[in-house]
């Protein structure tokens, strides 16, 4: 039986030496983990509830990788061999990761939450599946603004109040079991529009300086970044706003010197999806959320 060795909590470049070494050639596949890896690296100190470990076998291969940021669900890799999964469900249990949920590739977050769900006596649900998509500059499909349409950056203090509304509606919407709040879509807001380098923030779309539509990026990966949340409140939908935001935006970030653009679709949203693909986003891999959940005493 092959011998694996967990690698916990260490100092955040060895792990991320370790993981650029697992995800060479990935960056689309694993933006989420780079860009979430990279912020901690810039911006945050550790805290008690983080999390990032990789597994090695005997012969010294890295068969996978995990990383949580506090408050948040565990984001996992793919792993070469399944049963390298045992030691780090142990090294989590060891360490008193109390996880609300896992985020990972198709199968092996479901393997993950079933193995997790045994361990822990709770039980666990697919909450999501999503799309990764990647959209590079060559591919970008433009799409022309209207005559009393404009894009503006989100930066006033104006913006915040109606801004935090959207995102807690989008929540509400696209991930009810994550109990969305205003103070949790207050936070977010605050959090991107006070980033002090400029790499996060919001683009929106105005008719006749009235807000339609929202595209939200943050967290740079090595050679692009990530867009979330793309948000229509319901009452402006079928408009066109979303699809000529995101391709606006997408320019706009291209222009920056981002030369990739990276984003997850839930693929139970087939409007979304269209958009995407129409802009020129293609698919890269299937993610699935799993929730955990007490079991009924």
């Amino acid at each position: 039986m092959m011998a694996f060795h967990v690698y916990a909590c260490g100092p955040l470049d060895d792990f991320i030496q370790h993981f650029a070494s697992f995800a060479a050639h990935q960056e689309a596949r694993y933006n989420l983990m780079w860009g979430l890896m990279l912020r901690m690296r810039r911006f945050r100190p550790r805290q008690p509830d983080s999390y990032w470990a990789w597994v090695e076998n005997g012969e010294g291969k890295v068969e996978g990788v995990a990383l949580r940021t506090p408050g948040n669900q565990l984001v996992i890799s793919d792993f070469s061999d399944v049963s390298a999964l045992g030691p780090l469900i142990d090294d989590l249990v060891r360490r008193n990761q109390g996880l609300p949920g896992v985020l990972g590739p198709t199968p092996i977050a479901e393997i993950f939450a079933s193995a997790w769900s045994s361990g822990a006596g709770c039980q666990f649900s697919l909450t999501m599946r999503e799309t990764i998509y990647e959209l590079t500059a060559e591919k970008l499909v433009s799409r022309d603004l209207k005559e009393n349409e404009r894009v503006i950056e989100a930066r006033s203090e104006s913006t915040r109040d109606w801004l935090a509304g959207w995102i807690y509606e989008f929540e509400r919407e696209a991930m009810p079991e994550v109990g969305a709040t205003m103070e949790h879509a207050m936070q977010l807001v605050n959090g991107r529009l006070n980033t002090p380098d400029g790499c996060a923030g919001f683009y929106v779309l105005e008719v006749e300086d009235q807000p339609r539509s929202v595209v939200g990026y943050a967290n740079p990966t090595l050679t692009g970044i990530r867009i979330a949340p793309v948000y229509t409140p319901s009452k402006w939908r079928n408009q066109g706003y979303a699809g000529r935001l995101v391709a606006e935006s997408c320019r706009r970030l291209f222009g920056q010197g981002y030369h990739r653009i990276f984003l997850f679709a839930d693929k139970k949203n087939p409007e979304a999806n269209a958009i995407y693909q129409k802009t020129g986003f293609a698919s890269v891999e299937e993610v699935d959320h799993y929730q955990f959940v007490a079991s009924p005493a």
